[in-house]
């Protein structure tokens, strides 16, 4: 598990957030590609972030009138 002090944690938000520099990105991504169980982690933090994504929709569709 990915521990919450780790700043790799940190550099994907950024990048999930938008707010990422081209640097921060491209050190996201050589990360992704030297690290496998951080691309696992990566992965899991991608499917949680479209779940909560989903869910939001989901509850501002059925709350619609």
């Amino acid at each position: 598990m990915m521990q919450d002090d780790d700043p790799r944690l940190e550099l994907i938000r950024r990048c999930f957030d938008g707010k990422a520099s081209p640097e921060e990105l491209a050190k996201l991504e050589a990360e992704l590609g030297a690290d496998a169980v951080f691309r696992r982690h990566y992965l899991s933090y991608v499917n949680i972030d479209q779940a909560l994504a989903a869910g939001v929709q989901e509850i501002k569709g059925s709350t619609e009138i």
